[in-house]
């Protein structure tokens, strides 16, 4: 994959720009102007209060913050995992179970690690066998993106016990109906889990992005971490929706209510996360084109279409 860069975005994006996975929910949008009014000129004048920002992140995970590491958005917390596991823990190889977030695959070129593609197949629904030993590094995204599947906790933690590190990135794990496995990081230190603000919080303009991992790595995976994680308006949203939970809590059940009803309207695969996914066909393309920005996805030598769920009527 080539890096994005600004040079390349030519073409405008739709007002329903829904192929990168973003929170779409319009009534969620209206709410956030209550966020602006909590914003004053020091958050913009001085530098951030990142003490703070961990303080409300574990009051809105419930998750102590000796067990938490702030980034610049998830592909941050996974450059920093990459980074500090081949330049300290000399990691040389991963498998990767794919398609999956392009970036894991830059980084993992970038630290020229040896990758192997563990693959996703479809027969009427998704699957993968998750049965991968003595690896340096497995990679899952739990829901995954693009398939919507979910693996469940016990075998994530077959993943712990059976090799050296496990990345497991929850993106879109509120949007799941199975359970996080964050629960294992108190057993498993070798278990790191990547969370975003982006989907459920709708912050991806902001870039929150965090780590969940047993207190005894923190140090060393903060190695090289700059300065200031992140910025003072981040600490402050972070604070907002730690004081209004209710409002991602709505945003949630909207979401997924509407994916629900998308799904039957066009005849998608039943999974998990805050997007839709559909076997391709020309038809549905064209008819799709005229509105949304979408992404063309393949799996298993399978084409499909995947966009992100919204409560504008399409």
């Amino acid at each position: 994959m080539k890096r994005t860069n600004w040079r390349d975005l030519k073409n405008k994006r739709k007002f329903l720009s829904l192929d990168k996975n973003e929170n779409f929910d319009f009534t969620l949008r209206e709410k956030l102007h209550k966020f602006f009014v909590t914003l004053c000129p020091e958050d913009i004048c001085l530098y951030p209060d990142v003490a703070k920002g961990y303080e409300c992140l574990s009051n809105y995970t419930d998750i102590n913050s000796d067990n938490l590491i702030l980034s610049h958005g998830s592909e941050q917390s996974l450059k920093l995992i990459f980074e500090t596991l081949h330049r300290i823990y000399k990691c040389r190889s991963i498998t990767i179970c794919h398609p999956t977030f392009e970036m894991v695959d830059v980084y993992s070129r970038l630290y020229d690690f040896n990758i192997t593609h563990r693959c996703y197949t479809f027969n009427k629904q998704f699957n993968i066998n998750v049965d991968i030993k003595d690896e340096d590094v497995v990679y899952i995204s739990n829901p995954n993106c693009p398939t919507g599947l979910t693996v469940p906790s016990d075998k994530i933690e077959q993943l712990c016990l059976h090799n050296k590190w496990v990345i497991v990135d929850e993106a879109y794990v509120e949007f799941s109906r199975a359970n996080s496995c964050c629960d294992l990081i108190r057993k498993h230190a070798n278990l790191l889990i990547v969370r975003t603000l982006s989907k459920s919080a709708a912050a991806a303009g902001i870039r929150v992005g965090y780590i969940i991992t047993n207190e005894c790595n923190v140090d060393m995976f903060t190695t090289y971490k700059p300065a200031y994680e992140i910025s003072q308006i981040a600490v402050k949203y972070i604070e907002f929706i730690a004081n209004n939970d209710i409002l991602i809590r709505d945003t949630i059940g909207r979401l997924q209510l509407y994916r629900r009803h998308l799904n039957k309207v066009f005849n998608g695969i039943p999974g998990d996360g805050n997007f839709i996914i559909v076997p391709y066909s020309d038809e549905l393309y064209k008819y799709l084109d005229r509105a949304i920005d979408m992404k063309i996805v393949t799996v298993d030598d399978c084409d499909f279409i995947r966009f992100a769920v919204t409560d504008y009527d399409l």
